[in-house]
């Protein structure tokens, strides 16, 4: 038995708002050079551990970009077993989603958890076999595989895994390679003080299954050689341009041998990070350091990278002497880029807190004005270092574009329960 592993496609993302959609066309071009892999190396399924797209809603190139792919699948008889992620899941109010759609052209079998309740109120998994008419499937057969999907249940998750175990364990099938794909984030397996599952909770599914298809964190790892991340196929952050990532191709022995490889050798838009200290230096020392530091850096290529270059520490001149704008014009012509961006978080040499600042310390010192902030209120004052942690934890995801129901969910899940009184 031969499959594919991908997650986070995250198809019709536009990074950078890009003249011509040119970085929205990039993870269609990711998506397209993967799938055309499954069918060179004749898989006998595709795994898609959620996110297939970006938004909700679609754009209408990502929605062309999905059929494409899937329709190339079709044609060659290799299914495609999806699963929802936080981003294009089910909206507030609404039944189906746009995987629901793909799954109605019969392009996808999309797994779903559907979570019931008995009449004592106990949750347990409706256990559907997939079928062409079937809704709401918890399991499809393939070959000697049975794969089982979850839904996205957010913060939920971790209380919800002894009845997705459950429900795995009563419709295993004798002589099966049993596989779950469960979209979620793994503590130690992020940088979050806040996971939505810990590693003994996932493990409370290992003796049911015999691979879980992970999907959701944007870099590649393995647990126990028993549950796969394959990572994103592109990056949707600039912090992830050094995660490793690609697709999982894995085959399967006779005696439920797991061999696996990452793919990583498909359409990738190369990214160049650079970050540039301006104290001590003149304006054109900061303007020749930049180049310099470039042509050690950055290799040219025809692949046009996206280039960002940030400058930090302490002005020893005036702001608008660094030419942010000239640097940028140069830097595009000298790299060949598709994109530069240029970050400014220097500090004026008017501003005594800047004196020997890092962006360490800036962290630090954000922390502390926000664990003052909430210590000022008598009612807060021991939550508040937990406080302050979450409102970190919280800036970050927005400016990681997380979902806005994500990161409420997010706050109810870690506010102190002790607080919630006062």
């Amino acid at each position: 038995m031969k499959f594919l592993h991908i997650s986070d496609i995250h198809l019709g993302c536009d990074l950078y708002h890009i003249e011509n959609e040119e970085r929205m066309r990039d993870y269609g071009r990711a998506w397209g050079d993967c799938l055309e892999r499954a069918v060179d190396e004749k898989v006998d399924f595709v795994l898609i551990g959620g996110d297939l797209f970006d938004k909700k809603t679609p754009a209408p190139r990502a929605m062309i970009q999905a059929i494409s792919g899937l329709t190339n699948l079709k044609n060659n008889q290799i299914p495609a077993i999806a699963i929802e992620g936080n981003h294009d899941n089910v909206s507030t109010g609404k039944d189906y989603s746009w995987l629901h759609t793909l799954a109605e052209m019969g392009l996808i079998r999309l797994l779903e958890s559907n979570m019931l309740a008995d009449e004592s109120g106990k949750l347990y998994v409706k256990p559907t076999e997939w079928s062409e008419v079937t809704e709401k499937s918890f399991f499809t057969d393939i070959g000697n595989a049975r794969i089982f999907g979850t839904s996205w249940y957010g913060a939920s998750i971790e209380k919800l895994v002894p009845t997705i175990a459950e429900a795995i364990e009563q419709n295993r099938r004798e002589g099966a390679f049993h596989i779950l794909m469960l979209h979620t984030e793994i503590e130690g397996k992020e940088i979050s003080p806040f996971p939505l599952l810990t590693m003994a909770k996932l493990k409370e599914l290992q003796p049911f299954t015999d691979y879980v298809a992970l999907g959701h964190i944007h870099k590649h790892f393995i647990v126990d050689d028993w549950a796969f991340n394959p990572g994103s196929l592109e990056i949707t952050n600039i912090s992830e341009y050094k995660n490793e990532r690609g697709a999982l191709l894995v085959e399967v022995d006779d005696d439920k041998k797991i061999t696996h490889k990452l793919i990583k050798d498909y359409f990738r838009r190369p990214f160049n990070r650079l970050n540039f200290n301006v104290s001590g230096k003149t304006s054109d020392e900061v303007y020749a350091g930049v180049f310099d530091q470039i042509s050690r850096e950055i290799t040219i290529t025809d692949k046009k990278p996206i280039v960002e270059i940030t400058f930090e520490g302490h002005l020893g001149f005036k702001s608008s002497e660094l030419e942010i704008n000239k640097i940028r014009e140069e830097v595009l012509i000298v790299t060949k880029a598709l994109h530069v961006r240029v970050q400014n978080k220097t500090q004026p040499k008017d501003l005594p807190i800047a004196v020997g600042a890092d962006q360490t310390d800036r962290k630090v010192l954000e922390r502390r004005v926000l664990t003052d902030l909430v210590f000022s209120h008598n009612s807060y004052q021991m939550f508040a270092e937990d406080f302050a942690d979450m409102a970190i934890e919280v800036k970050n995801k927005a400016l990681n574009d997380e979902e806005p129901e994500y990161i409420a969910e997010f706050i109810e899940l870690n506010l102190p329960n002790e607080s919630l009184n006062n």
